[in-house]
């Protein structure tokens, strides 16, 4: 069993790495801004419920949103998660429509039982996420009546890496750290043509950022049924540096380097509640806020504000002890509702989706799971000049349990 974790944990990696050279993150014009969009999607069960669970406890699976859930993990009880996403959609403005296709992965992570009472997990997903085409954007030259056309593509992203500790401190309550490392790479490549062909001018422009992050969590059990969770991410610097190359009718290439100024991330923080109305009924409810408005920073085309995020998600299935397939899948749904961190004359770009969800179990001696989701989901408006962006989403996350270091009794 230890050797097949180490081979998934390997392969999941090897997989990301890939992945994530290939640009093929997301194909939203909204990622053009800042840095891309904000992931949501996590480990396990969360994505199907709302992308809820700050006081969801994480008996038997990784709950990536709050590092006190990994808290009092069963002794020799080893956790994996490995997702993906596929996302197909359409833009809208007016009454035109563009389809685009997105897939990539969405998490990898792994956890253990550290000491008495306490956990630690390993994680890598992406942080934000690059991915879009403008073709035929049209520039007046200056001093002329005569415009240039462009087709601009871009991609990459940052990725997110993660230590997480969690530590039960009483019978109600644990506390969690968790450290992450931002890293990665957004890349812009530009073809103008001027003067009807003429002139071809070729801009690759590439971005590379990184920095440290800190947070920190907390579950307290206020009832037997009723649990309560917060979670909070101090506000990170990310330094960056760029290079530049211009190519004019393929001749000598133009390079040049220099140093990006700091780009500040906003401080986070969560509040969520977990109530398990009945053995079979589990329901959550996270409340986010992101103060973006506190960074003071501007895009070219917005000025970055407060983001709100509210979250719904139910899970029910039955507690049957015995390995009876129809008895121990779990069934999940939520909703979610987004503000947006960008304000383009004084409108915001939200975001809104509806999401079920279905988990297989595999073992008959574990808590090991298939699970699979699906989103609906809309994103910004139309109105001045804005483009709304409908979309569905499927995930499957391979969710595995194992039992390490416990010797086999042959009688």
């Amino acid at each position: 069993m230890m050797n097949r974790f180490w081979l998934l944990i390997l392969g999941g990696f090897l997989l990301q790495n890939g992945w994530a050279q290939s640009g093929h993150l997301t194909n939203s014009p909204y990622s053009l801004y800042g840095l891309g969009l904000s992931n949501d999607l996590n480990t396990g069960i969360t994505n199907s419920m709302g992308h809820t669970g700050i006081a969801m406890p994480a008996k038997g699976q990784i709950n990536g949103l709050n590092p006190a859930a990994l808290a009092g993990m069963e002794a020799n009880r080893f956790l994996y998660d490995m997702g993906v996403k596929w996302q197909q959609g359409s833009l809208v403005e007016g009454n035109d429509s563009e389809p685009r296709l997105a897939f990539n992965f969405s998490s990898i992570a792994f956890a253990m039982p550290i000491g008495r009472g306490g956990g630690l997990a390993f994680s890598i997903l992406p942080y934000t996420n690059v991915g879009y085409v403008m073709r035929g954007v049209q520039t007046q030259i200056i001093g002329s009546t005569d415009y240039f056309e462009s087709t601009i593509t871009g991609n990459g992203g940052l990725n997110d890496f993660n230590i997480s500790f969690g530590q039960t401190v009483t019978r109600r309550l644990s506390l969690g750290v968790s450290a992450k490392v931002l890293f990665g790479k957004i890349e812009e490549n530009e073809t103008d043509i001027i003067y009807a062909g003429s002139t071809v001018l070729n801009l690759n422009e590439k971005n590379y950022y990184n920095g440290l992050g800190l947070g920190l969590g907390l579950q307290y059990q206020l009832t037997d049924k009723l649990r309560i969770g917060s979670s909070f991410d101090l506000s990170t610097q990310l330094n960056g540096s760029q290079t530049y190359t211009v190519v004019v009718n393929s001749e000598e290439p133009i390079a040049d380097e220099n140093e990006l100024d700091a780009f500040e991330l906003p401080m986070e923080w969560g509040f969520g509640l977990s109530y398990q109305w009945n053995p079979r009924l589990l329901i959550n409810a996270d409340y986010k806020m992101d103060f973006w408005g506190r960074t003071g920073q501007k895009d070219g085309v917005g000025t970055y504000v407060d983001r709100t995020f509210l979250g719904l998600g139910v899970q029910y299935g039955k507690t049957d002890e015995q390995f009876k397939f129809k008895n121990r899948i779990k069934y999940r749904f939520g909703i979610n509702y987004d503000t947006g961190n960008l304000s383009v004359l004084d409108d915001r770009v939200p975001k809104f989706a509806m999401n079920i969800g279905v988990g297989l179990p595999f073992s008959q001696n574990s808590n090991s799971m298939i699970n699979i989701g699906y989103s609906y989901g809309q994103q910004g408006v139309v109105n001045n000049g804005l483009i709304k962006e409908n979309y569905h989403l499927i995930t499957l996350n391979l969710s595995l349990e194992g039992v390490w270091f416990v010797k086999t009794r042959i009688n």
